[in-house]
């Protein structure tokens, strides 16, 4: 899971994602230069990216959205 801001988190699709039985990893590009570390991307079933305050075409207030799409 993406979260692009701190105080935009998962939520209500989280609590649901594990009660039937997901395991989420959290990546938070804003204050991690890189993703969590320890599994390759075979390890994972899907992915989430949420959303934030800023928007689309705001990477010059937001440097990490270019990161995150890479």
């Amino acid at each position: 899971m993406i979260q692009n801001t701190i105080d935009a988190p998962i939520g209500v699709l989280g609590e649901h994602l594990i009660y039937y039985g997901a395991k989420l990893l959290t990546w938070l590009p804003q204050q991690q230069s890189c993703p969590p570390a320890g599994e390759t991307i075979e390890h994972y079933d899907g992915l989430v990216i949420l959303g934030g305050s800023m928007n689309a075409h705001e990477d010059h207030k937001f440097p990490h959205l270019r990161q995150t799409v890479d």
